[in-house]
């Protein structure tokens, strides 16, 4: 098949993206497709989006979109014989990211009359802070997921929340395991775990960074190395910068240093030969748990953490809630029963999350 890969995160945000990116575009090429490519980058500069659901629905301007305002990413659309879209976590709320992704998807069907499967994602459409965008992002994301041939969404919260608006979808995984699975293959031997490694996170509270350096100060004292990981294939994420000027008042109480992960190897390398993560990235703490990495996750701009503690049956992500005390509490609890799981030398099976992950390509004919 000729397949068109929407929202690619190959050369985006972090290494964690690349990662799922790498292994939907492996899958794929294993299985004798041929890819061409339609970056989030490219829906982030995406042309004209529509301001309202009727123009969703509007032939000429979707002619004006193909020929004219977008004619460089329709013309790889017109070429495909399948829309795979990356959704991971694009898609809450209705930014404009989101309503131009959603747009392609939807013109690709009711005017290309294209396959469209959507995997590999989270889907909030309702924030729950006004109703009248809550009742036009469900009126969006209902229109254009019920004409998609498959969606496939990550995690059961998600899943349930799609489900109650009326959208058929199945339970998949992100597929960042499979190259997981495919590292370890090269570098399956740990060194010694002498680290602790602190990452940030999309909605990293700076309020509560003082409670974690005063609970990491300890163990540091003790011998530990602090690590802050960092870095990206390409456009970075800039709430890592944020994150890394917030700790600059602390860098002498941590004496900590920055590892901006050059390839993907080397930040797998990172979070594998750590003693603890710390992070309140997704992509980070599935890594961790494929690596047999004990980790502490915090929540995240959307359910999407929590959801994933079920999957891995493993502690809730710690909220950004409560006072200094309690805050720095939890965190001494997690990193000392961390400390002990990693004593135990426990290695995690990655199995079901890589045929969970597989089921985001069952759909796709040969």
């Amino acid at each position: 098949m000729n397949i068109t890969l929407i929202n690619d995160t190959y050369n985006w945000y972090h290494w964690g993206c690349n990662a799922t990116s790498l292994a939907i575009s492996r899958t794929l090429i294993k299985n004798k497709h041929l890819l061409s490519y339609v970056s989030i980058q490219d829906i982030y500069n995406l042309n004209s989006v529509p301001n309202n659901i009727n123009q969703f629905k509007n032939q000429q301007i979707f002619e004006n979109h193909k020929n004219i305002w977008n004619k460089l990413i329709f013309d790889k659309l017109d070429n495909a014989d399948l829309i795979l879209v990356n959704g991971e976590g694009t898609l809450h709320g209705i930014s404009k990211q989101v309503v131009g992704l959603l747009y392609i998807l939807y013109v690709s069907k009711k005017f290309l009359n294209k396959k469209v499967h959507l995997i590999n994602h989270s889907a909030y459409p309702i924030k729950g802070f006004d109703k009248n965008t809550d009742a036009i992002a469900k009126d969006l994301y209902y229109l254009t997921y019920k004409s998609f041939d498959f969606v496939g969404i990550r995690e059961p919260i998600s899943l349930e929340g799609m489900k109650k608006i009326g959208i058929k979808a199945e339970l998949t995984f992100d597929c960042l395991p499979i190259s997981a699975e495919q590292y370890l293959k090269r570098f399956s031997k740990k060194t010694l775990r002498d680290t602790i490694v602190l990452a940030g996170g999309v909605n990293f509270n700076k309020d509560c960074l003082k409670a974690i350096v005063n609970e990491l100060e300890k163990y540091k004292l003790q011998g530990l190395k602090i690590l802050i990981l960092v870095g990206a294939k390409a456009n970075p994420a800039q709430d890592d910068e944020n994150f890394i000027n917030m700790l600059n008042q602390y860098k002498e109480k941590l004496g900590y240093d920055i590892v901006y992960a050059k390839n993907l190897d080397e930040w797998f390398d990172c979070i594998q030969n750590a003693k603890i993560l710390i992070s309140g990235r997704f992509h980070y703490s599935i890594a961790a748990y494929c690596l047999s990495t004990p980790f502490l996750m915090f929540e995240s701009n959307t359910p999407k953490n929590y959801a994933l503690s079920k999957i891995l049956k493993v502690k809730k992500p710690i909220k950004y809630s409560g006072s200094e005390y309690e805050f720095q509490s939890k965190i001494k609890i997690y990193i000392n029963e961390a400390i002990e799981q990693d004593n135990r030398n426990i290695t995690n099976d990655i199995k079901e999350l890589i045929k969970l992950a597989e089921k985001n390509f069952a759909k796709i004919k040969q």
